[in-house]
């Protein structure tokens, strides 16, 4: 992103750091899983104020597409549509 313009490195870097400073105030431990979740955080809210998302909205996202791999049979295709059906919860 920083290479093809669409993000400045510091814009980067106050995002992560944002993201780093509120796991250490949750007492999160410092590993590589809360590194890569605070590299996720920086990632989506980037991406959701580029667009105009809502954290809400991203969430929710998150919990829709969640439920539709849980309700997809294994080996077919995960469908957003899925996540309201509830068929064949299989994962």
């Amino acid at each position: 992103m920083i290479q093809a313009g669409r993000l400045t490195p510091s814009k980067w870097g106050e995002a992560l750091g944002f993201e780093l400073r509120e796991a250490e105030a949750k007492g999160m431990p410092d590993t590589d899983d809360s590194y890569y979740h605070a590299v996720l955080g920086a990632l989506e809210r980037l991406s959701a104020s580029d667009v105009g998302i809502s954290r809400q909205s991203l969430h929710q996202r998150k919990i829709d597409w969640e439920a539709a791999y849980n309700n997809t049979p294994h080996g077919k295709p995960v469908l957003l549509s899925a996540a309201e059906k509830g068929e064949g919860s299989v994962r």
